[in-house]
Order: C-alpha cells, then sequence, then structure tokens
C-alpha cells in the first residue's frame, strides 16, 4: 500500500509516488482546484523511505504542523500539510506501523509499533554540493521556472550520485549531502569525480534551461565541500540511514568555505592525508576558524 495524502475535508486519499508537484497547474501530479493555491505550489520528494516537503515560492504558503515551510522539511505520519487553504495529512502506507480509521467524520492515528532505530558507527567520505549564488539566482528566475529548474537538476544530481555510488543522505532546497561507505582512496577518487563534475552544473541542464540562464545572466556552478570522518548512521533500517555528528557538520562548514576562500571546491586535511590520486594536485589554502568547531581546520583547494 502507498504512503498517501488523507484530506482532511473530503477524507479522500491520494497515493505519493517518488516525485509529486502539487498545485493547479494542468501537469500537476497532485492537482489542487482552490484559488488558494498557486499554479505550482509545493513538493513532496521521496528519498529512500523518507519524504520531504519543498514550498515552491507559492503565494499563499505551505504549512507543517502550522509553520510556515521555508526549507525543504522532513515529514512523517501524523503530520499535517496545508497548501493555502487546503489541509492534509499524511499517512504511512505501512499497516505494521500505524492504523488509520474515520469515526465521526474525523480522522485518527494510531501509532502501534515503532522499532528501535539502527545505528552504526562508520568513517565515511562526505560531499557537500551547494548551488552558488542561488539567492541572485533566485531574484532573476520567475517561481515557476526556478522549481522547474531545481527539480530538474535534483533528479540529474541524483542519478549521477547513484552511478558514482554515493549514498544521497538528503537535498535541502539547493544543497545536496552525500557520503561512501568508506574512507579509503576509491570512495574518495568517487568523491572527487562528483565535486569536479558539479562544479560546473550546467551539463546537467537541457538546452532550453541553459539559454534561460543566458537570458538573466546566470551560471549554474556548484560549490563543493568534501571531508572524511567518522559518523553515526541512524536510520529505522538497513536500508534507510542518516549521517549524523560532529563530522557531518564539519564537512558543510568546509563547503561554506568555499565561497571565503573563492574556491569551488575545498577538502578537509582528513580527505586528503595519504592519498596522492594521479593528474591532481591538492594546495594547502590555510587554517581557518569554522564556527562550532574549537580548533582552526587546514582546507585544500583541488588543481589539475
Amino acid at each position: 500500500m502507498a504512503d498517501q495524502l488523507l484530506h482532511i475535508d473530503t477524507g479522500a486519499r491520494i497515493d505519493l509516488v517518488e516525485f509529486n508537484m502539487l498545485g493547479r497547474a494542468v501537469d500537476a501530479t497532485i492537482p489542487l482546484e482552490d484559488a488558494s493555491v498557486s499554479r505550482q505550489h509545493a513538493s513532496i520528494r521521496r528519498q529512500g523511505k523518507e519524504y520531504w516537503l519543498t514550498d515552491l515560492g507559492s503565494s499563499n504558503y505551505t504549512y507543517l504542523n502550522g509553520l510556515v515551510v521555508r526549507t525543504p522539511q522532513k515529514i512523517v505520519p501524523g503530520d499535517r500539510l496545508r497548501f493555502g487553504s487546503v489541509e492534509f495529512e499524511f499517512v504511512s502506507g505501512d499497516p505494521g506501523e500505524i492504523s488509520d480509521q474515520l469515526e465521526g467524520g474525523m480522522f485518527q492515528t494510531q501509532v502501534l509499533t515503532r522499532s528501535e532505530p539502527v545505528v552504526q558507527t562508520r568513517p565515511v567520505v562526505m560531499l557537500v554540493g551547494d548551488i552558488k549564488a542561488y539567492s541572485r539566482l533566485s531574484s532573476k528566475l520567475a517561481a515557476d521556472d526556478l522549481a522547474k529548474l531545481m527539480n530538474h537538476w535534483y533528479e540529474k544530481c541524483r542519478d549521477f550520485l547513484k552511478q558514482k555510488e554515493a549514498v544521497i543522505d538528503k537535498f535541502t532546497g539547493d544543497c545536496v549531502f552525500a557520503y561512501w561507505h568508506s574512507d579509503g582512496p576509491r570512495a574518495r577518487q568517487l568523491a572527487l569525480d562528483v565535486a569536479t563534475a558539479l562544479a560546473d552544473s550546467s551539463w546537467l541542464l537541457t538546452d532550453s534551461q541553459k539559454q534561460m540562464l543566458l537570458r538573466v545572466d546566470a551560471s549554474f556552478d556548484c560549490c563543493i565541500g568534501m571531508h572524511v570522518g567518522e559518523v553515526a548512521l541512524s536510520g529505522a533500517s538497513q536500508d534507510d540511514f542518516t549521517a549524523l555528528g560532529d563530522a557531518v557538520n564539519l564537512a558543510f562548514r568546509i563547503e561554506g568555505l568555499t565561497r571565503d576562500l573563492d574556491q569551488k571546491i575545498l577538502a578537509s586535511s582528513a580527505f586528503v592525508s595519504d592519498w596522492d590520486p594521479v593528474g591532481v594536485s591538492f594546495q594547502s589554502c590555510g587554517l581557518h576558524e569554522v564556527k562550532g568547531f574549537s580548533e582552526p581546520v587546514e582546507v585544500y583547494s583541488v588543481g589539475a
């Protein structure tokens, strides 16, 4: 049974697929014929066993449990989702997790079982990629065009990362976080391949999207941070993990340094240590203070 959205007013159930676009547009996966709903109002994307809710620049906002959604948010069974004035409840399709019933016109959700999360600790290679100058890009493009551009990038970026054996932890807005289940040379090389390919992400776009960016004098580059460290992999099953820990935070901080140092790709000293890839050189950019860490961090740029 598919995971579903339950319409609060009508009781209608809508099956969710891998990517769901909600709105009044004729090509919406989940059409919502309501004046308060934008043409492309929001999206719900499945990543592994998780679902992520993203507002697509709607006029009347997307709400999760009464709060405005400003960045992509993970949703879980029982969450209330509102698009303009249209409200749903997210319902799990797994009968072993929840039992639902309509009684007296009210939907009730009862959690029957909850498995203990699976936790593993291991060293991994991590990569954080973030669209450069996204705020400037969003100011130049119409909301519909920006949503289509980012949705296309999500799909192509996901396919490319899977080809490179990466585990995609999450897409959050204009950022992707992925890791490899190893800290060895092969995993580092795969991460480096991804970094050099995504640094200029225009090759992932369609010709019409490239022309659209040319018209507004905008590029579609990624800033990349890479790190190696020990993380806690936590999830509901062996196939559904999220990486947690200081090493993850540091990977994001390293990506953030790319703008300060005017570099597209930066790697930590842990990433470059004891490794000499063919045809690639690493140049130290010195020690830098990063928020949340008491010791300065040495980072390296990547060159041919």
